[in-house]
């Protein structure tokens, strides 16, 4: 069994911090045994309203007056290209019989439908599945059309398995925090 993790990672030098604690995320990660890919952000000028609080949408919210300034707006590129390949790859090729992919990237959607059509190529047996959140109170279960099985991932299953380490601690006060050997009940 393997288990992947997808994401960009921020530059260094554009964002010192956001890189240090991403790395100190993925560094334990990657000591559990995940594999770890990961795409460099690219950054480009966009307007923003850096720290002030906006309410919610909606019909009959009044107007809002905001300061706009301009900021390097982070945006992954590729992360779902390789999210996409790799269960492609790993099913066509043998290295798994099963694929769950974890995302709300509505682009991976088309992934079953890829595989549908290499499927004379494989010999065996083969599911590609996904995991979704699901609203609290959902009375009939999500399905993703095209996925062999679509898991339901609800408010209780997330609190059991969600990642409350604070990667944000000052340099010198950081210490990598041993990590839970089993699911808290």
């Amino acid at each position: 069994m393997d288990c992947r993790f997808y994401t960009g990672r921020p530059n260094p030098n554009t964002d010192p911090r956001g890189a240090r604690n991403l790395d100190r995320r993925l560094s334990l990660m990657r000591r559990e045994g995940v594999t770890v890919v990961t795409r460099p952000l690219r950054y480009h000028w966009d307007w923003g309203h850096a720290g002030q609080r906006m309410p919610a949408p909606g019909p009959g919210v009044p107007p809002q007056q905001v300061t706009l300034t301009p900021w390097m707006r982070p945006q992954e590129k590729g992360i779902d290209l390789v999210i996409g390949l790799d269960p492609v790859e790993f099913l066509i090729t043998g290295v798994c019989d099963v694929a769950i992919i974890v995302s709300l990237d509505r682009d991976l959607y088309e992934i079953p439908q890829a595989i549908q059509n290499l499927g004379r190529l494989i010999a065996r047996p083969i599911r590609l599945e996904a995991a979704v959140p699901v609203p609290d109170g959902q009375k009939q279960p999500k399905i993703l059309p095209r996925f062999s099985f679509t898991h339901q991932i609800t408010r209780q299953v997330f609190r059991r398995v969600r990642d409350d380490i604070d990667y944000t601690v000052a340099n010198g006060a950081w210490t990598a925090p041993e990590v839970p050997r089993t699911i808290p009940p």
